[in-house]
């Protein structure tokens, strides 16, 4: 049983074969290259893994199952799409504005000035800003 496998994958535009009866196969855990000069067919065959290009023949599994006909969108469930750190930049606010589950930070991220401000004079620039702007 493989994570990952291709069989016979063959590619053709017209009488150009990009890619004639390529198989391997992927473990779970495992990493595979696939190398070659210019003009080999690895990019084809990433975009046959990919779903770019329908294969002209040839199958492709992914946990034993064909997925040679499903659209790509079909096969990135949720449990298939890596999962990244989630980043944003979170406003200063009070300790009840905060999401849930996220502390109060103390001290307030001046990023482009590359120091940490005390939250307290982060609120007293905010309170001069805003009364300013309303003048």
């Amino acid at each position: 049983m493989s994570y990952f496998r291709a069989e016979n994958l063959s590619l053709h535009f017209g009488g150009l074969k990009a890619v004639d009866a390529v198989s391997f196969a992927v473990e779970k855990g495992e990493i595979l290259s696939i190398i070659g000069p210019n003009g080999a067919g690895k990019s084809s065959i990433f975009n046959l893994i990919s779903r770019i290009y329908p294969p002209t023949s040839g199958k492709i599994f992914f946990e034993d199952q064909d997925i040679t006909e499903q659209p790509a969108y079909d096969i990135a469930k949720p449990r298939h799409r890596p999962h990244l750190p989630e980043h944003r930049i979170v406003r200063e606010c009070d300790h009840a504005e905060q999401p849930a589950g996220r502390p109060s930070p103390p001290f307030h991220h001046a990023a482009l000035a590359g120091t940490a401000v005390p939250a307290e004079r982060a609120r007293e620039r905010k309170g001069r800003i805003a009364a300013a702007s309303s003048r």
